[in-house]
């Protein structure tokens, strides 16, 4: 019996998606939902990569995740703008990592910010319809809370010069400072200390500040 290829079949099963996809579309919304996500549970089935919790993207309702006991990861006031701020702009680019269903509930293994600003903030809420996408991973209690730190510890640092580099592209991409100072979170003199660390400081050189460079080095290594 002779393999069949993907050029064998793509005319006939593209029309065939086609048509089911434009079925779908009438659907209501609750519907509609369901039939997505059932449609990528199949694909997901036959997928290469079904191991990745990531290959299979669910969208379920935000009331249906729940935070778990002992993440100790917090973000201040101005990270929780930013994330905000990036949301509303390029809309939810990581899926929320969870537990897999159980009694109705999945437990937040990592993403409890973004499900708190996608189910809180007035702009996402209404462009998310009251669903939040996830991704699940495998495993018992121990592997949950391990999972949670390892997920914190991996996200790495902002060292100083790399950080200064990538001011200085954005200002010389015609960012402002008051719109970096709003998009990441940045006071002016800490973009000031940035600019500086790459030689384009002297453009700004007539502006005063009273602060201490020495109190700002804390605060530029952060993760």
């Amino acid at each position: 019996m002779i393999q069949k290829t993907f050029n064998d079949i793509q005319p006939s099963l593209l029309d065939q998606i086609k048509s089911i996809a434009q079925d779908a579309s009438k659907l209501p919304l609750e519907e509609k939902v369901n039939f997505l996500n059932e449609a990528r549970r199949l694909l997901h089935e036959i997928s290469p990569f079904s191991f990745e919790p990531i290959d299979f993207v669910e969208w379920v309702p935000a009331s249906s995740l729940e935070a778990n006991g002992w993440n100790p990861n917090h973000m201040a006031q101005n990270e929780l703008n930013m994330l905000s701020g990036s949301m509303r702009k390029y809309g939810m680019f990581q899926a929320i990592v969870t537990s897999e269903l159980f009694e109705g509930k999945r437990r937040i293994i990592d993403g409890w910010h973004r499900n708190y600003m996608g189910s809180t903030d007035t702009v996402m809420k209404e462009r998310m319809r009251g669903y939040l996408p996830i991704s699940y991973i495998k495993g018992d209690e121990a592997d949950q809370r391990e999972a949670t730190l390892i997920a914190n510890e991996t996200k790495g640092k902002h060292y100083i010069e790399k950080e200064g580099y990538v001011i200085r592209d954005l200002h010389e991409l015609g960012r402002s400072d008051e719109d970096m100072s709003r998009t990441l979170g940045k006071t002016e003199e800490e973009l000031v200390r940035l600019k500086q660390i790459t030689g384009i400081a002297a453009k700004f050189s007539n502006r005063e500040y009273s602060k201490a460079w020495g109190e700002l080095d804390d605060k530029m290594e952060v993760r």
